[in-house]
């Protein structure tokens, strides 16, 4: 009978062991279980991350792209201002020249107009002189 009661004992003992050890599992696959609902959840977060992160360098690329595009706009924008800027310089030089060009023919049609009063001028005192000189013999022969 003691050996009995000790095996018993023992049973009991053992018994209560194997109660805490599956308890124990227990209480370890719920939180395995925890830990693989939150390791679905990170992978799922992960899995969000990496879609945004392709979404963000897809903009990027796109903005880039706007960017670009903008600076060959802008430069071409400058090209063309710059071909319009000369276009108005040469625009002036040529107005300067032209205006020069008139006020030089001005100026020579008045140099030889004034050249054709001069000669009309020196033909009217000549002509004035010579008829002073016939009126002066035709007095001088009337006095005579």
């Amino acid at each position: 009978e003691g050996e009995l009661a000790a095996v018993e004992a023992r049973a009991a003992e053992l018994q209560a062991r194997l109660d805490k050890a599956e308890t124990e599992a227990g209480a370890e696959r719920a939180r395995a279980g925890q830990l693989a609902d939150l390791h679905d959840a990170a992978a799922g977060a992960l899995d969000d991350a990496r879609r945004e992160i392709a979404d963000l360098e897809e903009d990027v690329v796109a903005y880039r792209s706007t960017l670009l595009r903008l600076r060959e706009e802008t430069d071409t924008a400058k090209s063309r201002a710059a071909a319009v800027e000369a276009e108005v310089l040469a625009a002036a030089r040529a107005r300067d020249a032209a205006e020069a060009a008139r006020a030089e023919a001005r100026a020579a049609a008045a140099e030889k107009e004034l050249a054709l009063l001069s000669r009309a001028a020196d033909e009217r005192t000549r002509a004035q002189a010579e008829a002073a000189g016939r009126l002066q013999r035709l007095q001088d022969e009337v006095n005579a």
